[in-house]
């Protein structure tokens, strides 16, 4: 199969090499392969702390790593995908803040017809933002956070 665009080469921070092709992510493949995984590894890009997440990656168990961009992908799609990775054990290095974006998408995306692609929808989804923080919630089964800080408040964030 030949890509639509340019082909990405990445290594994640967990070691995972892979491809993924700079096309619609096929999501009946991945059904397939959440039915067979155990951990999805995930980390999201974002502009600043608290702006919209730009980019995220996942991967599940030792496969390729996908660069899946939520806003050129229909709305259904991205709902669908976080829904079936929630199914999986769930690891991110600093897991509290990649979870919380992909929660605040989630709730956003929830608002906004299913068939919407959001890159052509950028003014109406900044004007329904605020409202996605009432949305539903959504929650791995399990999860594993891979960033222990040092130090938390001058204390050792592990006692000795």
């Amino acid at each position: 199969m030949e890509p639509s665009h340019s082909e990405f080469s990445c290594i994640d921070g967990f070691g995972h090499s892979g491809y993924n092709e700079h096309m619609s992510l096929d999501i009946k493949q991945i059904a397939h392969e959440v039915s067979r995984g155990q951990m999805a590894f995930i980390d999201s890009e974002t502009c600043g702390l608290h702006s919209m997440m730009v980019l995220w990656q996942f991967a599940i168990d030792d496969g390729p790593i996908y660069l899946y961009d939520i806003w050129k992908e229909p709305v259904w799609k991205t709902l669908e995908l976080f829904e079936m990775l929630m199914e999986l054990d769930y690891c991110g290095f600093n897991l509290s803040f990649d979870h919380f974006h992909v929660a605040k998408i989630y709730t956003i995306w929830s608002l906004l017809p299913k068939d919407w692609i959001p890159e052509e929808h950028i003014i109406e989804i900044a004007m329904i933002e605020a409202r996605g923080q009432n949305g539903p919630c959504i929650k791995p089964k399990r999860s594993m956070a891979a960033f222990a800080p040092r130090q938390i408040s001058g204390r050792p964030a592990i006692p000795k």
